[in-house]
């Protein structure tokens, strides 16, 4: 029978560690792209429906072509309209059409509003008193505004849920290596001083409470009540809410919240 101690640790399998990080690093992703695009998508929504109120010069239309962005996948367009304005004798160039507008797959919408700002059109130009660098032809909230604080939030609460969950996802995780032949828990039998875990591969893992300080500070009683869950890959201590999976015993890791 072996016993397993800090110097004497199976270390299989090797890519434990790298796999249980896997919905750590996915959640802190989508959280951080998330919340970063929804707190920029709020500054936009802001900026939108106080544009309502901003005052307005004449302006020109100076540009008004259509914008084509490829990569090796995908091709986008867009209406790219510049315009010429004057604020207190000080001439400034925008490019604003509405808050939000984003490049898409069809030329059908670029086209729309490409024939409203036909190059040399006046227009009715929307600035910021405190900043007249920003400006809009078409004030107010649009459904396009919606578009980056919504994947944002969707975003984030992804991410959030990924990083929650991620215990449910290392349990998933060890039920397919079950599946896939490791071994499993076939029996464990607990005494005074520590318990014994039996392997249905004849292997055996001897775990001395002194190594899990959970079970040696409980009462016996409650270390006697245990339960084999997931198929055999974690032993259970529902009287404890205290659990330890199998590739936890093969790493000789005890001492798990």
């Amino acid at each position: 029978m072996s016993q397993f101690s800090p110097e004497s640790r199976d270390e299989q399998p090797g890519l434990s560690g790298v796999v249980g990080c896997i919905p750590i690093v996915l959640g802190c992703f989508f959280f951080v792209m998330g919340s970063a695009m929804l707190v920029f998508g709020i500054r936009t929504l802001i900026l939108a429906e106080a544009s309502r109120s901003w005052p307005t010069v004449r302006g020109k239309i100076s540009v008004s072509e259509m914008g084509v962005h490829s990569d090796e996948k995908n091709t986008t367009y867009s209406a790219d309209v510049v315009y010429d304005y004057t604020v207190h004798g000080t001439q400034y160039t925008g490019s604003r059409v509405a808050f939000g507008l984003i490049s898409t797959s069809s030329t059908s919408r670029a086209r729309r509003i490409l024939n409203r700002y036909p190059r040399g059109k006046e227009v009715v130009v929307y600035y910021d008193s405190s900043d007249p660098e920003e400006s809009v032809l078409e004030p107010g909230i649009h459904g396009a505004t919606w578009f980056l604080p919504g994947i944002g939030l969707l975003f984030t609460v992804v991410g959030a849920a990924v990083f929650l969950f991620r215990k449910q996802f290392v349990s998933r995780r060890n039920i397919l290596h079950v599946a896939r032949g490791m071994p499993r828990i076939a029996s464990v039998e607990v005494t005074d001083d520590s318990f014994f875990v039996s392997l249905n591969n004849g292997q055996a893992i001897h775990v001395p409470f002194s190594l899990c300080p959970r079970l040696e500070s409980a009462h016996p009683n409650e270390r006697e009540y245990w339960e084999l869950r997931n198929f055999g890959s974690k032993i259970s201590w529902p009287k404890l809410d205290f659990e330890i999976t199998l590739v936890e015993l093969l790493r000789g890791d005890f001492s798990t919240d």
